[in-house]
């Protein structure tokens, strides 16, 4: 007669915990929503005290973004500036650059001297938008004096797309797609590209499509933190935080039985963490398995157990063969101690 072994409430709550990596996931959600309340607050701020010069209209194309934080009037570089409602403009270059260091430093993933430069590049942008909202610039500042406006602006536009670079390039560490992270890197290029056309239109006094010209320059940041914070909010948990113990009924699978396999996988010394997580984001973004569990052995960390069942053959083929395995294979061996085992199985039941 077997004896009944309940589970007890320390045991439950421990395998209710979350797995370190799915509760990384969780940390930088909020991460992102700061990003891309950074951003819409930006834009919001610049559409409504736009809106609201009317005489004559504000133009996109011709004036620049900082003669909304201007209350003026005045005339400088060639525009007349007369903004109704320049403290909603200087209020929104304010949060904006705050909210974006917040942002970045809440990120959780980016290691050693990666995290320093996203620190500092944030701050870069913080310091701008303080700049530019305590110093509303006609872009004429008196003899001698400092063009702290037109240093904010240098400041955020350049910190602003070399972070949007840095952290689509390092989108597997702060948990962004690689669709999202190859749209950062593509709009940091081209907004940093634009800054160069927008110096080299303004100090030419042509003052032709100058705003255009400069917005090119600035709404690539803004966009790819969109995407950013967009694709770390949306990133599927690789395990779920409730705390009730639930049980599941084992049921036979009725359909023709699937592709399996079973990985045993062995990371090098300090490199456990980063192997863990490669393999997570590798099962997430298949999309070709049905089940899948990635274990750690309590007793040796280093050793990785994953059991994947995938969808069908075609399915298994696929990924295995698809550029996503490609990407990661190589990144994978490099953090192994010794070759993989891997064992092809079918699953005969599941719960």
């Amino acid at each position: 007669m077997t004896e009944n072994n309940p589970t007890s409430s320390s045991e439950r709550k421990e395998r209710a915990r979350p797995a370190p990596e799915a509760d990384q996931m969780m940390q930088r959600r909020p991460a992102g929503a700061v990003l891309v309340a950074g951003a819409v607050i930006f834009f919001l701020a610049e559409f409504i005290a736009a809106a609201a010069w009317t005489d004559p209209p504000y133009s996109y194309t011709h004036h620049y973004i900082s003669n909304l934080g201007v209350r003026g009037p005045l005339e400088a570089l060639g525009q007349f500036m007369n903004s109704p409602l320049a403290w909603v403009m200087n209020a929104g270059f304010f949060l904006f650059g705050i909210m974006f260091f917040i942002g970045v430093a809440a990120l959780d993933g980016l290691r050693s001297w990666r995290r320093w430069a996203a620190l500092i590049l944030g701050a870069l942008v913080a310091l701008g938008g303080v700049l530019l909202a305590f110093n509303p610039g006609s872009g004429e500042p008196p003899d001698g004096a400092v063009d702290y406006h037109g240093l904010g602006a240098f400041a955020s536009i350049v910190g602003g797309n070399v972070l949007a670079i840095l952290l689509g390039r390092q989108r597997q560490q702060i948990g962004v797609t690689p669709k999202a992270g190859r749209a950062m890197v593509v709009l940091g290029v081209f907004g940093l590209a634009s800054m160069v056309a927008f110096l080299a239109v303004a100090s030419s006094g042509a003052n032709v499509l100058i705003g255009l010209v400069e917005r090119c320059a600035v709404y690539p940041i803004m966009v790819g933190f969109i995407c950013a914070g967009a694709s770390i909010w949306n990133r599927r948990t690789c395990a779920r935080s409730s705390g009730e113990d639930e049980t599941s009924r084992p049921q036979m699978l009725k359909r023709r039985p699937a592709s399996a396999y079973i990985i045993k996988m062995r990371a090098k010394p300090g490199a456990s963490d980063k192997l863990f997580q490669l393999a997570t984001i590798g099962m997430e973004r298949s999309g070709a398995s049905d089940r899948w569990i990635i274990c750690r052995e309590d007793g040796d960390p280093d050793l990785l157990w994953c059991v994947a069942v995938f969808k069908s053959d075609e399915a298994k083929n696929a990924y295995e063969n698809g550029p996503l395995a490609d990407e990661l294979r190589e990144e994978i061996l490099a953090l192994l101690a010794e070759a993989p085992m891997r064992i092809s199985v079918h699953p005969y039941s599941a719960a």
